[in-house]
């Protein structure tokens, strides 16, 4: 028996889900399973589908996690399992690549960041989060985030509300990937950037 573990990366954007599909061949009608496996949005909305068949014999997708990297792993074997000829699969798949921002920040009563998706998909469920350190003493250290859903080519904005505060401070700005620091002046309710 051979056993190998061979990786595919695949751009996911969660949640998702993998199984097996049975097609017919055209001798007879015997069923040979493909591994299937779909992507849909957090309201169930197909978003894409991929059937992975190496013909072989047989493709078959038994588990599925969410990694703590916060990966998608789907494993399984391939090859004829009465012959003894399998490979095991281990197929991952990794952060969405059609998903990119652009990150602009301003001050006023508080901080705002406006968060422009500017890739080719849609981005659902993006961690987000806007942290403040700084001011006279070190006194000022404050955080605000979520998640949100950008549809591509527009923008969301975000803020942390007013605060209180003097003196200069540090602003980190990072929705998924990607980060955005300044640096400004507090003047006790007015962030200047």
């Amino acid at each position: 028996m051979v056993i190998s573990t061979p990786v595919r990366d695949v751009p996911y954007n969660k949640p998702g889900m993998a199984g097996f599909s049975l097609q017919d061949f055209m001798d007879g009608g015997e069923s040979l399973p493909d591994i299937y496996t779909i992507k849909t949005d957090s309201m169930g909305t197909l978003e894409w589908q991929e059937l992975f068949d190496t013909d072989a014999a047989e493709d078959v997708g038994y588990c599925g996690i969410q990694a703590v990297d916060g990966t998608h792993v789907v494993t399984g074997y391939t090859g004829n399992y009465i012959e003894e000829t399998l490979d095991a699969w281990v197929i991952k798949f990794t952060a969405d690549s059609g998903t990119t921002f652009d990150i602009s920040i301003s001050g006023g009563l508080g901080v705002s960041a406006t968060i422009t998706n500017t890739g080719s998909i849609d981005a659902v469920d993006v961690p987000w989060e806007i942290h403040i350190t700084g001011g006279i003493l070190g006194k000022i250290d404050k955080t605000m985030g979520c998640t949100l859903d950008i549809p591509s080519g527009q923008s969301k904005t975000v803020s942390t509300g007013m605060f209180l505060g003097l003196g200069p401070i540090s602003i980190s700005v990072s929705v998924a990937d990607t980060t955005e620091t300044v640096e400004g002046t507090q003047l006790v309710i007015f962030s200047l950037l």
